[in-house]
């Protein structure tokens, strides 16, 4: 999806090049226990941040999976729904989440290089990437992106340079909203 001639130095990537994908782990109403590993689903995903909830699914210990688990920089997204508005949906992990892994309609982009982490998740909070994923998504009770839509995603991607001072500045706007939102929710 190149829509537009780049300024001098930029050139179009695909997602593949920038992170890797993970999926989540499937499991069955049986395998749920009181306490464990937290699995977070769609729901969990909102305003960019990953909401723990008091109705999160936990797995016995045997199920953690080091891949699997959410580390900073990682990108949650939404990759199947029902809901159309979910669709997409992505949330950046600002830090180590040790116990916390997602669910089979998650997945994981894990940027391949720490430097691409912010400007990934400003990329994938963006109209551009929410157009993208309206024309590409496929489904009829239940919405999906497809590991090939994914992976396929061109983003614009400047030099090194700016994508140093543009993850910077997301950065600490993004930490600051995310953190008066904690506090909000915390509040209610």
């Amino acid at each position: 999806m190149k829509q537009f001639e780049l300024p001098l130095g930029w050139e179009y990537k695909s997602l593949s090049d920038m992170v890797d994908v993970i999926s989540g782990v499937s499991y069955s109403p049986s395998d749920i226990v009181a306490n464990g590993i937290r699995v977070i689903r769609g729901g969990n995903i909102q305003d960019n941040i990953v909401n723990l909830r008091d109705d999160d699914v936990f797995l016995p210990i045997e199920y953690k999976c080091e891949e699997n688990t959410l580390r900073k920089g990682d990108i949650v997204l939404v990759a199947s729904t029902g809901s159309v508005d979910a669709l997409g949906r992505t949330a950046t992990v600002w830090q180590n989440m040790d116990n916390v892994q997602i669910g089979a309609f998650l997945r994981i982009l894990r940027p391949k290089e720490g430097k691409y982490a912010s400007f990934l998740s400003a990329t994938l909070s963006s109209n551009y990437y929410l157009n993208y994923i309206k024309t590409v998504a496929k489904g009829t009770s239940i919405n999906n992106i497809s590991l090939s839509h994914i992976q396929g995603f061109s983003i614009p991607v400047p030099s090194d340079k700016e994508v140093k001072n543009i993850s910077h500045l997301y950065s600490n706007i993004a930490e600051k909203i995310n953190l008066n939102r904690a506090i909000n929710r915390n509040l209610e």
